[in-house]
Protein backbone atom coordinates (compact mmCIF):
# COMPACT_ATOMS: atom_id res chain seq x y z
CA UNK A 1 0.00 0.00 0.00
CA UNK A 2 1.21 3.53 -0.81
CA UNK A 3 1.02 6.21 1.89
CA UNK A 4 1.21 9.99 1.71
CA UNK A 5 4.91 10.94 1.65
CA UNK A 6 4.45 14.00 3.85
CA UNK A 7 2.54 11.96 6.42
CA UNK A 8 5.37 9.43 6.52
CA UNK A 9 7.86 12.28 6.91
CA UNK A 10 5.83 13.54 9.88
CA UNK A 11 6.02 10.13 11.54
CA UNK A 12 9.78 10.00 11.07
CA UNK A 13 10.17 13.51 12.45
CA UNK A 14 8.55 12.41 15.71
CA UNK A 15 11.34 9.91 16.36
CA UNK A 16 14.25 11.84 14.84
CA UNK A 17 15.79 12.34 18.29
CA UNK A 18 16.36 8.58 18.51
CA UNK A 19 18.78 8.75 15.58
CA UNK A 20 18.72 7.34 12.07
CA UNK A 21 14.99 6.55 11.87
CA UNK A 22 13.84 4.30 9.05
CA UNK A 23 10.25 3.35 8.33
CA UNK A 24 9.45 0.29 6.25
CA UNK A 25 5.87 0.34 5.03
CA UNK A 26 6.61 -2.87 3.17
CA UNK A 27 6.65 -5.59 5.82
CA UNK A 28 8.76 -7.77 3.55
CA UNK A 29 11.47 -5.09 3.47
CA UNK A 30 11.11 -4.36 7.17
CA UNK A 31 11.43 -7.99 8.18
CA UNK A 32 14.49 -8.35 5.96
CA UNK A 33 16.03 -5.29 7.62
CA UNK A 34 15.57 -6.51 11.20
CA UNK A 35 15.87 -10.25 10.45
CA UNK A 36 15.09 -11.87 13.82
CA UNK A 37 11.58 -11.44 15.22
CA UNK A 38 10.33 -11.95 18.78
CA UNK A 39 7.97 -14.94 18.98
CA UNK A 40 4.90 -12.73 19.52
CA UNK A 41 5.52 -11.01 16.18
CA UNK A 42 5.87 -14.14 14.07
CA UNK A 43 2.39 -13.59 12.53
CA UNK A 44 3.94 -10.68 10.61
CA UNK A 45 5.67 -13.23 8.38
CA UNK A 46 2.20 -14.32 7.26
CA UNK A 47 0.86 -10.80 6.72
CA UNK A 48 -0.08 -11.74 3.17
CA UNK A 49 -2.90 -13.79 4.73
CA UNK A 50 -4.67 -10.50 5.39
CA UNK A 51 -4.68 -7.53 7.75
CA UNK A 52 -7.47 -8.82 9.99
CA UNK A 53 -5.95 -12.29 10.29
CA UNK A 54 -2.60 -10.77 11.21
CA UNK A 55 -4.16 -8.64 13.93
CA UNK A 56 -6.05 -11.60 15.37
CA UNK A 57 -2.88 -13.68 15.48
CA UNK A 58 -0.72 -10.91 16.95
CA UNK A 59 -3.32 -10.16 19.63
CA UNK A 60 -4.19 -13.78 20.40
CA UNK A 61 -3.19 -13.23 24.06
CA UNK A 62 -3.55 -9.47 24.53
CA UNK A 63 -6.91 -9.43 22.75
CA UNK A 64 -8.37 -11.66 25.44
CA UNK A 65 -7.73 -8.88 27.94
CA UNK A 66 -8.57 -6.01 25.56
CA UNK A 67 -11.36 -7.32 23.28
CA UNK A 68 -12.84 -3.90 22.43
CA UNK A 69 -9.41 -2.62 21.44
CA UNK A 70 -8.82 -5.59 19.15
CA UNK A 71 -12.20 -5.15 17.48
CA UNK A 72 -11.49 -1.46 16.94
CA UNK A 73 -8.08 -2.26 15.46
CA UNK A 74 -9.71 -4.67 13.04
CA UNK A 75 -11.97 -1.84 11.87
CA UNK A 76 -9.41 0.98 11.83
CA UNK A 77 -5.87 -0.27 11.09
CA UNK A 78 -5.00 0.30 7.43
CA UNK A 79 -1.60 -1.37 7.57
CA UNK A 80 1.59 -2.14 9.47
CA UNK A 81 5.10 -0.75 9.27
CA UNK A 82 8.44 -1.56 10.87
CA UNK A 83 10.29 1.34 12.50
CA UNK A 84 13.99 1.19 13.33
CA UNK A 85 16.07 3.81 15.12
CA UNK A 86 19.58 3.92 16.54
CA UNK A 87 18.41 4.23 20.15
CA UNK A 88 15.75 1.51 20.44
CA UNK A 89 14.93 -1.96 19.27
CA UNK A 90 12.60 -2.17 16.26
CA UNK A 91 8.98 -1.14 16.73
CA UNK A 92 5.80 -2.22 15.00
CA UNK A 93 3.62 0.65 13.85
CA UNK A 94 -0.13 0.23 13.51
CA UNK A 95 -1.12 2.74 10.83
CA UNK A 96 -4.46 4.51 11.22
CA UNK A 97 -6.29 7.21 9.31
CA UNK A 98 -5.68 8.13 5.72
CA UNK A 99 -3.84 10.50 3.43
CA UNK A 100 -2.18 13.45 5.08
CA UNK A 101 -3.92 12.57 8.36
CA UNK A 102 -2.09 9.27 8.81
CA UNK A 103 -1.52 8.37 12.46
CA UNK A 104 0.40 5.54 14.06
CA UNK A 105 0.32 3.60 17.31
CA UNK A 106 3.82 2.42 18.16
CA UNK A 107 4.20 -1.05 19.62
CA UNK A 108 7.64 -1.49 21.12
CA UNK A 109 9.71 -4.67 21.18
CA UNK A 110 8.18 -7.15 23.66
CA UNK A 111 9.27 -7.52 27.27
CA UNK A 112 10.29 -10.89 28.67
CA UNK A 113 10.02 -9.60 32.23
CA UNK A 114 8.77 -6.49 34.00
CA UNK A 115 10.29 -4.26 36.71
CA UNK A 116 10.18 -5.62 40.26
CA UNK A 117 7.36 -3.25 41.17
CA UNK A 118 5.06 -5.36 38.97
CA UNK A 119 5.21 -8.07 41.65
CA UNK A 120 3.15 -5.79 43.91
CA UNK A 121 0.28 -5.53 41.43
CA UNK A 122 -2.95 -7.56 41.59
CA UNK A 123 -2.95 -7.76 37.77
CA UNK A 124 -0.49 -9.66 35.57
CA UNK A 125 0.48 -7.18 32.85
CA UNK A 126 2.61 -9.62 30.86
CA UNK A 127 -0.26 -10.80 28.61
CA UNK A 128 0.01 -7.37 26.99
CA UNK A 129 3.69 -6.60 27.56
CA UNK A 130 4.72 -9.90 25.94
CA UNK A 131 3.34 -8.36 22.75
CA UNK A 132 4.55 -4.79 23.20
CA UNK A 133 6.60 -3.22 25.98
CA UNK A 134 4.63 -0.04 25.53
CA UNK A 135 2.02 0.85 22.91
CA UNK A 136 1.70 4.60 22.42
CA UNK A 137 0.90 7.19 19.79
CA UNK A 138 3.92 8.20 17.73
CA UNK A 139 2.65 11.75 18.20
CA UNK A 140 3.30 12.54 21.84
CA UNK A 141 4.32 9.14 23.16
CA UNK A 142 1.09 8.69 25.15
CA UNK A 143 -2.47 7.41 24.58
CA UNK A 144 -1.55 3.91 25.65
CA UNK A 145 0.36 1.67 28.07
CA UNK A 146 3.79 3.18 28.66
CA UNK A 147 7.04 1.27 28.07
CA UNK A 148 7.98 -0.36 31.36
CA UNK A 149 11.27 1.62 31.62
CA UNK A 150 9.08 4.76 31.56
CA UNK A 151 6.63 3.72 34.28
CA UNK A 152 6.38 6.59 36.73
CA UNK A 153 5.78 6.54 40.47
CA UNK A 154 3.99 9.76 41.37
CA UNK A 155 3.64 11.20 44.86
CA UNK A 156 6.30 9.08 46.53
CA UNK A 157 7.25 10.54 49.91
CA UNK A 158 8.18 9.31 53.41
CA UNK A 159 5.61 6.66 54.39
CA UNK A 160 3.94 6.98 50.95
CA UNK A 161 4.71 4.46 48.21
CA UNK A 162 2.86 6.50 45.60
CA UNK A 163 0.92 5.92 42.40
CA UNK A 164 2.47 3.75 39.69
CA UNK A 165 1.39 5.20 36.33
CA UNK A 166 1.02 2.59 33.59
CA UNK A 167 -1.14 4.51 31.09
CA UNK A 168 -0.99 8.20 30.23
CA UNK A 169 -3.18 10.44 28.12
CA UNK A 170 -2.61 14.11 28.86
CA UNK A 171 -3.89 14.89 32.36
CA UNK A 172 -5.35 11.41 32.75
CA UNK A 173 -3.49 8.45 34.14
CA UNK A 174 -4.21 4.85 34.90
CA UNK A 175 -2.25 2.66 37.24
CA UNK A 176 -1.99 1.39 40.79
CA UNK A 177 -2.00 2.84 44.30
CA UNK A 178 1.01 1.11 45.81
CA UNK A 179 -0.03 1.87 49.38
CA UNK A 180 -2.63 -0.89 49.37
CA UNK A 181 -1.87 -4.59 49.84
CA UNK A 182 -2.27 -5.66 47.15
CA UNK A 183 -1.93 -2.45 45.18
CA UNK A 184 -5.25 -0.97 44.06
CA UNK A 185 -6.02 -0.11 40.41
CA UNK A 186 -6.99 3.55 40.14
CA UNK A 187 -7.55 6.31 37.59
CA UNK A 188 -6.35 9.85 38.16
CA UNK A 189 -7.00 13.16 36.48
CA UNK A 190 -4.62 16.04 37.17
CA UNK A 191 -7.58 18.43 36.83
CA UNK A 192 -9.65 16.61 39.46
CA UNK A 193 -8.89 16.24 43.19
CA UNK A 194 -10.44 12.78 43.55
CA UNK A 195 -8.89 9.44 42.66
CA UNK A 196 -11.21 6.84 41.12
CA UNK A 197 -10.79 3.27 42.33
CA UNK A 198 -11.34 0.76 39.54
CA UNK A 199 -13.13 -2.57 39.74
CA UNK A 200 -11.39 -3.95 36.64
CA UNK A 201 -8.09 -2.52 35.39
CA UNK A 202 -8.25 -4.30 32.02
CA UNK A 203 -11.83 -3.20 31.32
CA UNK A 204 -11.01 0.44 32.00
CA UNK A 205 -7.86 0.29 29.89
CA UNK A 206 -9.84 -1.40 27.11
CA UNK A 207 -12.45 1.38 27.14
CA UNK A 208 -9.77 4.06 26.93
CA UNK A 209 -7.74 2.46 24.14
CA UNK A 210 -10.74 1.61 21.99
CA UNK A 211 -12.32 5.00 22.64
CA UNK A 212 -9.37 6.93 21.21
CA UNK A 213 -9.78 5.12 17.88
CA UNK A 214 -13.56 5.40 17.59
CA UNK A 215 -13.57 8.65 15.57
CA UNK A 216 -10.92 7.48 13.08
CA UNK A 217 -11.94 6.46 9.53
CA UNK A 218 -13.05 2.89 8.93
CA UNK A 219 -10.90 0.64 6.77
CA UNK A 220 -12.36 0.62 3.24
CA UNK A 221 -14.05 -2.61 2.26
CA UNK A 222 -11.78 -4.95 0.37
CA UNK A 223 -8.64 -4.10 2.37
Amino acid sequence: MTYDKEAIADLLEQVAQEGDPKLYTSLEEGLAAIQALPPAWEPLRRASDGRRQTLTALWSEAGGKLPKTLKMLERKVVGFAILTTAARQPSLLYLLGKGRDLLAQRGFWPASMLPDVAKQLPVDLLPFYRLHDGWVSVFGGEDGPLPSPEWKIIGRAPDINGFLQIYANGAQGLGFDLDGTPATPVAIDADEPEVEELEDFWADLDDRLSGTMRSLPEVPSGM
